[in-house]
C-alpha cells in the first residue's frame, strides 16, 4: 500500500470514529443504543488503538481515539449507572481497555 493510499484509509478511518462518537453521543439514551451496547463496542474498537500507544501507526488516530475514549466515557457513565446489568459487559470492558492503556507492553521511543 502506498503512502498516499494509507493516508487516505487514515483519514477514512478517523472520520468513522468520529461519526460514531457524534451519533453515540446524541443518542446515548435510547433503548436501542442500550439494548445493542454500543457504548461496549465503542470502548472495545478505542481499546486496540490505546494499547498500542506509541506503536500506533498513525499518531493522530491514536490521538483521537484518547479524546474519544475519554468522551464517551464520560457521556455514557450516567446512563450506565441508570440502567445497571444492561452495561456489566461495558464495565469489564471498560477495564480491559485501562489496563492496556496504562500497563501495555509499548513504551516511548529511545532517542
Amino acid at each position: 500500500m502506498s503512502k498516499s493510499e494509507e493516508s487516505v484509509y487514515i483519514a477514512f478511518g478517523e472520520e468513522c470514529i468520529n461519526n460514531a462518537v457524534s451519533i453515540y453521543k446524541s443518542r446515548k439514551n435510547e433503548d436501542s443504543i442500550i439494548e445493542n451496547h454500543i457504548m461496549e463496542n465503542i470502548i472495545k474498537m478505542l481499546r486496540g488503538p490505546l494499547g498500542l500507544k506509541y506503536s500506533c501507526p498513525a499518531q493522530s488516530t491514536w490521538s483521537l481515539c484518547h479524546s474519544t475514549f475519554l468522551n464517551v466515557v464520560e457521556e455514557g457513565v450516567s446512563t450506565a449507572c441508570e440502567h445497571g446489568s444492561k452495561f456489566d459487559g461495558m464495565w469489564t470492558e471498560l477495564g480491559k481497555c485501562l489496563e492496556e492503556f496504562l500497563f501495555g507492553d509499548h513504551r516511548p521511543p529511545v532517542n
